[in-house]
């Protein structure tokens, strides 16, 4: 499997689940088809990773990277600060790489 980078599958979760969906077009090279597994792949374990986190911190990596949404409207809609949000998002984001890491030694 490649490797992908966390932060980079986080950024470009929904550019990337729609090159995935080309798999299911069969006319693609074997060579593109095999790094549309490896991404798709990724990505899965990506989910993984990140329904292993508690459920608040999963759902607001969710809604800042999948849903776009700004931390600004994040901590008004889950009514905490800024700075708690992005505090968060981060400690989130080293346990995914951590757990992602780990998946890929096994």
């Amino acid at each position: 499997m490649k490797d992908y980078m966390v932060s980079d599958l986080l950024e470009n979760y929904n550019k990337y689940k729609a090159q995935v969906n080309m798999i299911k077009m069969g006319n693609i090279p074997s060579q593109v088809k095999e790094e549309l597994e490896d991404l798709k792949e990724s990505l899965e374990t990506l989910e993984v990773c990140i329904a292993g986190l508690p459920q608040e911190d999963g759902e607001l990596i969710r809604m800042f990277f999948f849903n776009g949404m700004s931390g600004r409207r994040l901590a008004q809609k889950l009514c905490m600060s800024r700075a708690t949000i992005y505090r968060k998002k981060d400690r989130a984001i080293i346990q995914i790489a951590e757990n992602f890491n780990k998946f890929l030694k096994k």
